[in-house]
């Protein structure tokens, strides 16, 4: 069983993506030491982390000036909220690519963290 992900996100994306997008609910926030987050993740930095529930699962956002490289990696979920999400999605300017109409698609923030999104019911 995942208890939570985390995922680096710039400060913007917080309200824009994860809050406006998916109703991420934040349940804390704290800022992550420069010495812990070297020696688990090897950055030389203070991010603030934005802990929260977004429907079923957790996210752990951890707010930082740099960006990440582009991956293959990706998180998939699937929604009752299929057609609400792509909406919003849109309407705020991020990236949707609609893999297989009514069923599948894909959207990303700007730190290139790719979702699946997958609509319950079909």
């Amino acid at each position: 069983m995942i208890h939570h992900i985390g995922l680096q996100v710039i400060k913007e994306d917080v309200e824009n993506f994860y809050v406006d997008i998916f109703n991420f609910k934040i349940t804390k926030t704290f800022l992550l030491s420069n010495e812990n987050a070297t020696n688990i993740f090897s950055i030389n930095e203070s991010p603030t982390i934005i802990y929260g529930t977004c429907g079923d699962f957790e996210l752990e956002l951890f707010v930082s000036k740099s960006n990440v490289e582009k991956t293959f990696s990706h998180l998939c979920l699937q929604t009752d909220n299929f057609e609400e999400i792509m909406e919003k999605a849109r309407q705020k300017g991020y990236k949707v690519y609609v893999h297989k109409p009514n069923q599948t698609f894909f959207i990303s923030d700007t730190n290139h963290n790719v979702f699946e999104i997958k609509n319950k019911y079909t």
